[in-house]
């Protein structure tokens, strides 16, 4: 019998901690001086200025952020919302995934099928902070301390980032004194997972500290072909020169392969296209009668094939990531202290997968989509140096920060797609021209132009593979006979052609200046700061030839205002205003290259925290309203292909509210409820896009939870948790359109489904003749208009989880943990994001060893 590879590398890695525990602990000739020294538990802290304290009402509650001013503040003084989300809940609820990370915060809704995509207020920010510095996704939590989630345009203290908010992930750092870990999981799934810890400090100085995390995934999903695995490994040392100067030293590995990962299939029929009109003998020049012109529409989420996965064995995303960050702290005295951060970091992703999920019903088939490689590789270095002053003007207290930051920002994108072969497909409604994929078997025995007939469902072996013909006349995979099977590039790279191949680069120099003055016995805070970058890009399309460089320099701001009405309660209110910078080229419907602008956005918010019964009941009710602008999408055409526009701008608004209740010592409630109204409101290239709703944004969503600890009796130390998830519906495809011209027919000028009409300049109802041309110009009169994406939507669910667990310790020393988690008891089927497969019921049982 042979054991599982990942767990073989898990246990080495375990092993290797303990080695270097033992290797540690032998170099202890003099113990640190346990009188001068912080508590076991206690991080290194030099400056805590720069460092949140550890002071909570309960294992779910922080008291204090670094994310929304760059230093510890205590979140009720905080003039903006900061939601905070620890340790103890991921290990409690076994929050592998983003998405399960955040479910019970408000307004953030993790939404790719694995990997960390998510929103905030309605609005994409698919990049994150770990340490202050630009993360592209992908976290393990064995080495996160907590998540903090800055929302709103005030995140753009740190510069480039969404207006809806970022999350900034803290790591764990060193403990002053010896604590080691191991974790074993197994779960439903094939689950296996594997982790190890080890901290404390190094060798027999009093001044050095290291800290080791490392852990190993693996996991075969409820879907065919569905699998992940995960290795990651985290290492940091910590020397402290003198009581207030310290340098820290953090390198991070993390590996995560991916197989099948699919969404569920968009389904699609032949409509009548209601732009088209029908006309009798007497309408038409020709004295004939012009029937009903038909397209294929989309016509919702085939959630009848929910368990097919349309990306078949073949398909894999494969990323490496590597970070480095190195951060010098120094007081220099009484009011004058520096941080100074540097960070480097390299992702390679390589996906093989197919461009279509689309599903035929009448035919039972999914497309025959066109394999793909997509190499991605990205990286970046930044740097960032913090100068603050705390001081005083008589009962005024001050807080000045001045921070001067450079970040560059790399990527490599290409694609590969297989070549084609012209087929022709014939039914008894006629004959399209279609292109075949030469990367499936068979398809390079086809001679270009050949015919491929028969009536709509019929099946046609292309040697042992076998095809069906679909009602639009296309060819597609049958469900009940799939064979998903293709050659992909590494197998042979003749049948892939180069479509895409750019090397771009940006660079950002930016300073940031804040001012947070407390007067009035403490009773009113305010806050104002300012950013000013100047931004370089050079962006190169190496398939082209061409490249462009650009230059331009963007203001942001945070202004905001804390009163404390009550003793126990603060009304807030902030303004804000942030921007993402873009440095790649888009390119338009057309094919061409063009320079995509600058993001930017606004954002204002007021609210109320409360931190009541001493400190038991926490709450934060916020009511924001925010606006994006010069957004850039991706959008596809009727073949799938996929190009950009600037769909202009977009706003949401919204209320929302995150509470925490330790009604007792042993029980607590907590929970996030938002309400977002997030939608486009001006899209000059593509109308039909006004007023949908954003991609992936529920209406409402709320996340409840509750954990009781024994604390006394018999069963002192068990423990168990219960929560609840409800998500409205929320669209999962981006936009899409499709475009009619008077080249082809007459059009009659009717209403979109948002109510625009397609052709404002002309009355409505009215027949725009076919031929008829833009005055002044040789062009036809071309217009964009709904395909029917906007019918995609996840349907509501509601999950329910819970979990128990016992805890004890043997001679004082070693704490032992045993926790059961149950996952979506109801067994719920469900799709979330891009219509990804919401995971069945699931559970998982770890032991964990604390000493």
């Amino acid at each position: 019998m042979h054991s599982h590879p990942l767990l073989q590398s898990a246990s080495f890695a375990a092993l290797l901690c303990g080695a270097s525990v033992g290797f540690v602990s032998a170099q202890q000739v003099t113990p640190v001086n346990t009188d001068e020294s912080p508590s076991a538990n206690e991080e290194v802290v030099t400056l805590p200025e720069f460092t949140v304290s550890d002071t909570r009402t309960n294992e779910y509650v922080a008291a204090e952020s670094v994310t929304g001013t760059r230093v510890a503040t205590k979140l009720i003084d905080l003039p903006f919302t900061v939601n905070v989300i620890t340790g103890e809940f991921l290990d409690d609820f076994g929050a592998l995934e983003f998405r399960e990370q955040t479910a019970y915060t408000s307004n953030v809704v993790g939404y790719e099928t694995i990997s960390t995509g998510y929103s905030v207020r309605g609005i994409d920010a698919n990049v994150q902070l770990r340490n202050g510095f630009r993360r592209i996704g992908l976290i393990d939590k064995v080495g996160v301390e907590r998540v903090e989630v800055i929302k709103g345009a005030a995140a753009s203290i740190y510069g480039t980032v969404m207006p809806g908010g970022t999350v900034n992930i803290i790591t764990k750092k060193p403990k002053t004194k010896p604590e080691q870990r191991f974790g074993f999981t197994v779960g439903a799934h094939n689950l296996h997972r594997a982790q190890a810890s080890t901290t404390g400090p190094l060798g027999a100085s009093g001044k050095l500290f290291y800290r080791v995390d490392v852990a190993a995934d693996s996991t075969k999903y409820d879907i065919d072909y569905k699998k992940k695995t995960q290795a990651t490994a985290v290492g940091s040392v910590m020397w402290k020169i003198t009581p207030v100067t310290s340098l820290l030293v953090e390198y991070e590995y993390l590996k995560r392969n991916e197989i099948g990962n699919a969404s569920v299939p968009s389904r699609r029929k032949v409509v009548d296209d209601p732009y088209f009109p029908i006309l009798s003998a007497a309408e038409t020049p020709y004295n004939f009668t012009r029937a009903q012109r038909t397209y294929t529409s989309y016509d919702g989420v085939a959630t009848e094939i929910f368990d097919f996965n349309s990306q078949g064995p073949n398909t894999y995303a494969k990323r490496d990531i590597h970070t480095v960050t190195a951060t010098f702290e120094h007081r220099f005295n009484s009011i004058f202290s520096m941080r100074s951060s540097a960070n480097w970091f390299t992702r390679t992703l390589e996906r093989q997968e197919l461009s279509g999920r689309n599903y035929d019903p009448v035919s039972n088939s999914v497309d025959l989509a066109v394999p793909r490689l997509r190499p991605f590789d990205e990286g970046g270095a930044a740097w960032q140096t913090d100068f603050l002053a705390a001081w005083k003007t008589g009962p005024i207290k001050h807080m000045t920060l001045l921070t001067f930051d450079w970040q560059r920002q790399t990527e490599k994108p290409e694609r590969w797609d297989s070549n084609t072969v012209s087929v022709n497909v014939t039914t008894p409604a006629g004959t399209n021209t279609r292109a075949l994929p030469l990367a499936f078997p068979g398809a390079s025995g086809l001679p270009s132009g050949a015919t491929i007939s028969g009536p709509v469902g019929s099946t046609y072996m292309m040697g042992d593979f076998p095809l069906i013909i679909r009602a639009d006349r296309t060819l597609g995979i049958p469900v009940n006979n799939s064979d998903l099977r293709f050659i992909s590039y590494h197998d042979d790279p003749t049948l892939y052609s180069l479509f895409q191949k750019e090397d771009n680069k940006l660079d950002l120099f930016g300073i940031f200046l804040s001012e947070r003055m407390t007067f009035w016995d403490d009773r009113v805070t305010l806050l104002a700061g300012g950013r000013y970058d100047y931004e370089r890009n050079h962006a190169r399309n190496l398939v082209t030839g061409t490249s462009s460089k650009n230059t331009t320099t963007e203001p942001s701001y945070q202004v905001g205002l804390n009163i404390r009405v009550l003793p126990d309660l603060t009304a807030y209110v902030n303004s804000s205003r942030s921007f993402v910078p873009q440095f790649s080229t888009g390119v338009d419907e057309d094919g061409l290259p063009f320079d995509v602008p600058t993001e930017t956005g606004e954002c204002w918010e007021f609210g109320f925290k409360a931190s009541m019964l001493d400190g038991r009941l926490t709450f934060t009710a916020a009511h924001f309203d925010l606006s994006r602008n010069n957004v850039t999408r991706e959008a596809y055409r009727e073949d799938g292909s996929i190009y950009n526009i600037t769909t202009g701008k977009e706003t949401s608004k919204g209320y929302e509210l995150d509470f925490n209740w330790s009604i007792t010592q042993s029980l607590q409630f907590f929970g996030g409820y938002g309400y977002t109204v997030a939608k486009i409101v001006d899209s000059s290239d593509a109308p039909s896009f006004e007023g949908r709703p954003t991609r992936r944004t529920p209406r409402n969503s709320f996340g409840f939870g509750s954990k009781y600890n024994v604390k006394t009796g018999p069963l002192k130390g068990a423990y168990a948790t219960i929560g609840y998830k409800y998500s409205d519906k929320s669209l999962t495809a981006a936009p899409g359109r499709r475009t009619i011209t008077t080249s082809s027919g007459d059009i009659q000028n009717l209403r979109m489904p948002n109510g625009r009409l397609i052709a404002p300049e002309f009355p409505e109802g009215a027949i725009i003749p076919r031929g008829t041309l833009v005055p002044g110009t040789t062009s036809y009169y071309s217009f964009s208009v709904d395909d029917g994406r906007d019918t995609l939507w996840n349907g509501s669910y509601q999950l329910f989880d819970a979990s128990i667990g016992y805890r004890w310790k043997v001679a004082r020393r070693f704490t032992h943990k045993v926790q059961l988690n149950v996952s979506n008891i109801l067994d719920e089927k469900y799709t979330y994001g891009s219509a990804g497969h919401g995971p069945a019921r699931g559970w998982m049982l770890t032991y964990d060893l604390t000493f």
